[in-house]
């Protein structure tokens, strides 16, 4: 894969007539290739690769993506609460394949807008879509020197926050047609949030979006790196399941389980602030909303991220046919009120 390649300018909102009357072929082969579908691009965009660096212990995404259970999580004697304080009592299962279907639906009306491309314009790169895609966008230098070299899981949050949640939010903003400048855009970048549910040793980092007309937190993200929570972490944590006894106040019946941890964490994230939430490891993601008492959530299948290699080729995985991209820009609109009848 070219390490240099022309990147996007700031995006536009931009609708283009294929039928105008012309006569010479305006929309030249290179012309066209300054322009390009929005919907294209969050369809075939695919998180970054990140490897294996000698002496640090982040491993690689091909084998984390096969990491059955983490270690064992610790004790967290601050999440514990009296009795009674965390509602969440039941947890139920999406119809993962029918949001995917309804999300695409939404996303599909998006098919008119096209993303300005130009070269020998640096002063103007954009750094806002970020992700790779396959004759869209692909790494420059930069990039490239970047994603070989991260050694902690600390450089994976820094990817997810600028790389993915970032290009996230200049797609929404597209969609919204919002102005760079405009106040509104503020509203779509996600923010650190660790104090919603902090703790001595915590495990997971918590990023939201900032306030808006409906909800203190619309969406709130909450980060475990994959080293600390394996595919079969996510199984549990996605697994329909119910709360007894006080479980998520106590923590203390079922050994600590690390699915157990983050539903209690998820709790009082969103509890006041809002209702939905996304977890992720980076490799893997799941969905979910709260009832309006909090006392029973729904969430999503465990979806596996599509991931790009260095070489330009998609590491293997399952075919979810709508990718987390996708996924998470609807629902950021969902939770933003765009999407009345979304769950």
């Amino acid at each position: 894969m070219s390490q240099q390649r022309r990147r996007p300018l700031p995006a536009r909102c931009m609708s283009l007539d294929y039928d105008s009357d012309s006569d010479s072929d305006s929309d030249s082969e290179d012309e066209m290739l300054m322009k390009f579908a929005l919907r294209d691009y969050i369809a075939g965009a695919r998180l970054p690769e990140f490897v294996q660096v000698s002496g640090h212990n982040l491993g690689s995404a091909a084998e984390l993506k096969n990491l059955a259970w983490a270690f064992n999580w610790p004790e967290y004697p601050t999440l514990r609460r009296e009795l009674g304080t965390r509602t969440l009592k039941k947890v139920g299962r999406v119809d993962t394949k029918q949001i995917m279907a309804t999300a695409r639906s939404y996303l599909d009306k998006f098919d008119f807008l096209f993303i300005h491309n130009e070269t020998g314009v640096d002063a103007e790169e954009s750094q806002r879509l970020r992700l790779p895609c396959d004759g869209l966008i692909e790494y420059d230098k930069e990039d490239y020197e970047l994603l070989k070299n991260l050694r902690h899981e600390e450089d994976l949050l820094m990817v997810l926050k600028d790389y993915v949640l970032g290009t996230v939010s200049e797609a929404v903003r597209v969609m919204q047609c919002l102005p760079l400048d405009a106040p509104l855009s503020k509203t779509l970048l996600f923010k650190s949030r660790n104090e919603f549910c902090s703790a001595h040793r915590a495990r997971w980092e918590i990023l939201a979006l900032p306030s808006d007309s409906f909800n203190d937190a619309p969406v709130i993200v909450v980060f475990v790196p994959p080293t600390m929570f394996g595919v079969y972490d996510f199984a549990q944590f996605a697994n329909i399941q119910e709360f007894n006894n006080h479980d998520l106040d106590t923590l203390d019946s079922k050994e600590f389980r690390a699915s157990d941890i983050l539903w209690a964490v998820i709790h009082d994230c969103c509890k006041g602030r809002g209702y939905k939430f996304v977890l992720t490891n980076y490799l893997y993601w799941a969905f979910g909303t709260f009832s309006n008492d909090y006392t029973e959530a729904i969430v999503t299948d465990a979806i596996e991220s599509r991931i790009s290699s260095f070489n330009g080729i998609q590491i293997r995985g399952y075919d979810s046919k709508i990718n987390a991209i996708e996924l998470l820009a609807y629902w950021m609109q969902a939770a933003r009120g765009m999407i009345p009848a979304a769950l």
